[in-house]
């Protein structure tokens, strides 16, 4: 696997013609703090010398495994409506008109299963408030993983 490649997709557009030529490559990010006052640098390296050996086909199946193994331990069904058929974002806006959709608070309560367990794994930080995913660069409470109640919530 090379890491310096990329991703690109070039469209070539001509009076006559119109041509999609794609190529594909696996990008793999590594991050770290020095938060347990370990080398970030040095931890980002250890990890991608593990994975850069790996297809993305073994890394894919192998993280499909792993989340599946925490994922597939609580199922939650709620008798159902025709709303499930629907887009998410019409199904909020009968919601907020009044209209019942179980399955919907259903598919929220496995939508913070999945943010909880992708940013939350043994061997790194806890999960904060914000996430992993927080588009801010100052967010509120500067993202601090804090010892009150949301370590309860959360966990």
């Amino acid at each position: 696997m090379d890491l310096s490649s990329s991703l690109f997709t070039y469209i070539l557009l001509s009076r006559q013609s119109k041509s999609i030529i794609s190529c594909e490559t696996t990008f793999i990010l590594s991050a770290a703090t020095s938060y347990n006052g370990n080398d970030p640098a040095l931890v980002c390296k250890k990890y991608l010398s593990s994975v850069i050996k790996k297809s993305y086909t073994v890394l894919r199946d192998e993280h499909i495994a792993d989340y599946r193994e925490l994922f597939r331990r609580v199922e939650l069904n709620l008798r159902g409506t025709k709303a499930g058929k629907m887009p998410t974002d019409e199904r909020l806006k009968a919601i907020k008109k009044g209209d019942e959709d179980p399955e919907l608070f259903a598919l929220y309560f496995q939508f913070g299963r999945y943010l909880l367990i992708s940013s939350s794994r043994p061997g790194t930080l806890p999960a904060n408030l914000q996430g992993i995913w927080n588009e801010s660069t100052t967010p509120a409470w500067e993202s601090k993983w804090t010892t009150n109640i949301n370590v309860e919530i959360n966990y």
